[in-house]
C-alpha cells in the first residue's frame, strides 16, 4: 500500500518545508546570541511562526490534534519558550531553558504506542513508524523529559529498523531522504541509538547526497 503525505503541519503553519528542522534548532541559537548582544525582542519572522502554532494548539481539544502527525508536534515541541531566549547569558546559554509548546510534549508521551513506537496505530509503514518515532525521541530527550518513553522508543527503533529493507520504498514519505539523515544526526548527538551500518540507511543516505547535489 503506498502511503500519501499531502503536506506536514508547519507546512500550513509557516509555508515552509521539513528540512526546517535543524534550521530551526540553529535559528534559535542565533536569537539567543542577539538577544544578549542587543538586549531585543524576538524577530518579527519567530513572534509569528509562535503565533501561528499557539493558534493551532488552541484547536487542541476540537480533533485538529487528530490530523496532525506526530513528526509535526514533535518540531513543534523542540521550540524554546521566548522567555527561555531573552534570559540568556552574556555566554547565549539560557539560565532557565524551557519548551515553549509544553503540551505538545504531553501530547507525544500520551501518544506513544504499546510496541514503543509514535505513528499511525491503524497501519504499520516502516517509514512512517520509525521516523515518527525517532522525531519523538529527540523532542524529549532535548529536555530530559520522560526518560521512559525515549527508551521504550529506542527499544522500537534497535528491534525495528531492519524494517525499512523490506518496506516498499513508495511507501517513503516525501522528503525523507532528506530529514531523517538530519534527525539521525541530532539523535546521536543527543547519544540516541542509532543503527549506522544498515545497508538500507546508507541508500538513504546515497540519496540523500543525489538530491541535495541536483
Amino acid at each position: 500500500m503506498v502511503v500519501e503525505k499531502s503536506g506536514t503541519w508547519y507546512d500550513r503553519v509557516s509555508g515552509v518545508g521539513e528540512t526546517k528542522w535543524q534550521e530551526m534548532l540553529d535559528h534559535g541559537e542565533d536569537i539567543q546570541a542577539e538577544s544578549s548582544d542587543n538586549k531585543t525582542s524576538l524577530p518579527n519572522e519567530m513572534e509569528k511562526r509562535v503565533d501561528a502554532i499557539k493558534s493551532m494548539l488552541e484547536s487542541m481539544n476540537h480533533g485538529v490534534m487528530e490530523i496532525i502527525s506526530a513528526y509535526d508536534i514533535a518540531w513543534v515541541g523542540l521550540v524554546e519558550a521566548e522567555e527561555s531566549i531573552m534570559g540568556s547569558t552574556d555566554s547565549g546559554v539560557s539560565n532557565f531553558s524551557k519548551p515553549q509548546f509544553s503540551e505538545c510534549l504531553r501530547w507525544i508521551a500520551d501518544d506513544q504506542l504499546p510496541d514503543g513506537s509514535w505513528g499511525d496505530p491503524e497501519i504499520f509503514v516502516a517509514h512512517d513508524r520509525i521516523i515518527n518515532t525517532l522525531a519523538c525521541i529527540v523532542a524529549l530527550r532535548k529536555w530530559d523529559l520522560y526518560p521512559d518513553k525515549c527508551q521504550m522508543g529506542i527499544s522500537f527503533l534497535k528491534e525495528n529498523f531492519h524494517r525499512l529493507e523490506d518496506d516498499d520504498e513508495e511507501n517513503m514519505l516525501s522528503g525523507f531522504e532528506v530529514v531523517f539523515p538530519m534527525i539521525l544526526e541530532m539523535a546521536q548527538k543527543m547519544e540516541i541509538y542509532v543503527r549506522e551500518d544498515s545497508p538500507v540507511l546508507q541508500d538513504i543516505y546515497a540519496k540523500r547526497n543525489l538530491k541535495l547535489t541536483r
